[in-house]
């Protein structure tokens, strides 16, 4: 059996590796599209797996399933600086590698995130929303 031995000065260099990618672009014309696509894919399936990892890809207040309209939100609040602290990435990164805890995160969709943030923002209107979903379940 061979083994092959590489050394750090094979590998090609970041400026190389930026070339390339350029010369793929100019000769190639789906190239762009098909990596974009390729990175939507990567970034939606670890999207998926938070969810996932959080108990399901359902609204956790109103019970929708559909997946382009949940988000994970704080329950005490304070996500978005988190997630600038960190940024989106890494906070993502973190979750998954179970570096962050997830006994303050839910999944909700972006309605009942609204009506979250207005429940925390003014008290006095708790309880004065009910969000419904009325898809299939």
């Amino acid at each position: 059996m061979k083994v092959a031995v590489v050394s750090a000065a094979a590998l090609p260099s970041t400026t190389q590796r930026a070339r390339h990618a350029r010369e793929r672009r100019r000769a190639d014309p789906d190239f762009a599209q098909r990596q974009r696509t390729a990175v939507q894919r990567y970034y939606r399936a670890r999207r998926l797996k938070v969810f996932d990892l959080l108990g399901g890809r359902r609204c956790v207040r109103c019970g929708c399933t559909v997946v382009r309209l949940l988000e994970v939100n704080h329950k005490n609040g304070g996500g978005t600086r988190e997630i600038q602290a960190l940024g989106g990435g890494e906070w993502i990164r973190a979750i998954l590698n179970g570096k962050r805890g997830t006994s303050d995160l839910e999944v909700v969709c972006k309605v009942c995130n609204v009506v979250h943030y207005v429940e925390r923002r003014f008290p006095e209107l708790k309880d004065q929303f009910t969000v419904v979903w009325r898809g299939a379940r």
